[in-house]
């Protein structure tokens, strides 16, 4: 039982991994508009707005929560805007929740 689940569990891997990796792979080398190049500059944003969004559109248990969260979204959106940096922007919003907290 324990040989075939390792198995699938090496098998699923590598598969995901060649479906993550195969189009960096194949696009690696192309040569990009500057249109495109700017357009695809947006995708870390995006991706990370999205995250952002999912993330506080679940239950408040408190008003003082809400408040906070939207402080610390809002925060959020901001660096993300202008450093385009997800680890900066985990920092800053995870931060400026728990200020918000604090202080509310």
């Amino acid at each position: 039982m324990n040989y075939h689940l390792t198995w699938l569990i090496i098998i699923s891997s590598v598969i995901a991994l060649l479906l993550r990796a195969a189009p960096l792979i194949m696009l690696a080398d192309k040569k990009f508009s500057p249109i495109v190049q700017n357009w695809l500059s947006f995708i870390p944003s995006t991706i990370i707005s999205a995250l952002i969004l999912s993330e506080i559109s679940g239950h408040f248990q408190s008003t003082k929560d809400a408040v906070s969260m939207i402080i610390a979204t809002a925060l959020s959106f901001i660096i993300c805007y202008k450093s385009r940096s997800l680890f900066l922007t985990v920092i800053a919003g995870m931060s400026a929740y728990f200020v918000a907290l604090t202080i509310l």
